[in-house]
């Protein structure tokens, strides 16, 4: 048989139930308190925050999430999580998503962007951890709008593109005055140098045609330099545009008298045959001829050089990239020549680009607009 417990066994086993019943009822209470405090701090807090069970789709969220996304509650439930999320950020979701089922991850905090109801992107720092309540796995995610914050990152990197291209700019600008003005002023020096040396025995003519080989070297040089001035203003966007009509003849004319004098004074021979728009030096042959093409006049430059590769053609239209071979005396450029026709060219809204092989020449040609006169 059974003892049968005594007064005090009996005083005890009461006090061990009250105990029992207090703590379930004290737990009871904490679970509703925190219920609330729950709840107050889901819907005042300064974050958008929404939960979604395992597939990803919404169960509830606050009204910040709401005023974020442009969504009520009521059209949530019947949107997902990927529904939501931007095109580009859909395959990091499905990742992180599978890590936090499998246990991988705990919890998690990324940067990612979702669409709105407005189809604007909004940029959010993202925590995520997980709930599971009788068993049931649900997701819990807080948002903080930094879509501003992006923004103005965005812009700094392209103000930084913009700097860099600047400084690049700038060195290419010092390459070209140190490069291609050196030419010019060589002449200058050995002309009047020649004059300096043997000013008693020259005769008059002979004078005159060294003083105006002078005069007008200067002048195109001058002109050049104007030229590249009127670039680096082009740059800063300070220089109008204001499209002229011009006549191509006499301007391929002008373009071969500047390089007259200097390959004279280099001992290389020159014919230039302005009927045919045709300069030809030393060993080799520049031709420049044009055509109509549509509503524009298309310009070729070809010569018999040493040609270009591939890497060279891909690189010699970009400003901080361009890489020059040595032409056919060995001389080496800088390339910068062609940055001013390809900024130009396309500031007048044409095309420019060239053809071209190892040891077989090249042909650069650009396209401008046809005067309609």
């Amino acid at each position: 048989m059974a003892k049968t417990p005594t007064y005090n066994e009996l005083l005890i086993e009461v006090d061990y139930l009250k105990g029992r019943l207090l703590e379930k009822n004290n737990q009871t209470f904490l679970i509703k308190e925190s219920e609330e405090r729950f709840r107050t701090i889901f819907h005042s807090a300064n974050a958008a925050i929404a939960t979604t069970d395992n597939t990803g789709k919404f169960i509830e969220c606050n009204e910040l999430w709401e005023k974020t996304f442009g969504y009520t509650i009521n059209e949530l439930k019947n949107l997902t999580n990927i529904d939501i999320t931007h095109p580009d950020d859909i395959a990091l979701t499905k990742a992180y998503t599978v890590d936090l089922l499998s246990g991988k991850l705990q919890n998690l905090r990324i940067e990612k962007r979702y669409l709105a109801k407005n189809k604007s992107v909004v940029w959010v720092d993202l925590s995520i951890s997980f709930l599971r309540i009788n068993n049931i796995l649900n997701f819990y995610g807080v948002a903080i709008d930094i879509t501003d914050r992006k923004n103005a990152e965005f812009k700094l990197q392209v103000q930084n593109v913009e700097l860099q291209k600047l400084i690049e700019t700038k060195d290419k600008f010092i390459s070209i005055l140190a490069h291609d003005l050196r030419n010019p002023f060589s002449a200058l020096i050995g002309f009047s140098d020649l004059l300096k040396e043997n000013l008693s025995k020259y005769t008059i003519s002979e004078i005159e045609r060294y003083v105006n080989i002078i005069n007008e070297t200067s002048r195109n040089t001058a002109s050049f330099l104007e030229s590249l001035l009127k670039w680096a203003a082009s740059q800063q966007n300070t220089l109008p545009f204001t499209p002229m009509v011009h006549n191509l003849f006499l301007m391929v004319n002008q373009s071969c008298q500047f390089v007259k004098n200097d390959a004279e004074f280099k001992n290389i021979t020159i014919i230039i045959e302005i009927q045919e728009n045709t300069l030809i030096y030393d060993m080799g042959k520049i031709v420049v001829s044009a055509c109509i093409a549509n509503n524009f006049v298309e310009v070729t430059v070809s010569d018999s050089g040493v040609g270009m590769d591939e890497m060279t053609k891909s690189t010699i239209f970009k400003i901080g990239k361009t890489v020059t071979t040595k032409g056919t005396n060995n001389e080496q450029g800088t390339g910068f020549g062609l940055l001013l026709c390809k900024e130009f060219v396309e500031k007048n809204g044409g095309q420019i680009w060239v053809e071209s092989e190892l040891g077989m020449g090249s042909k650069f040609k650009f396209t401008v607009p046809k005067s309609e006169n």
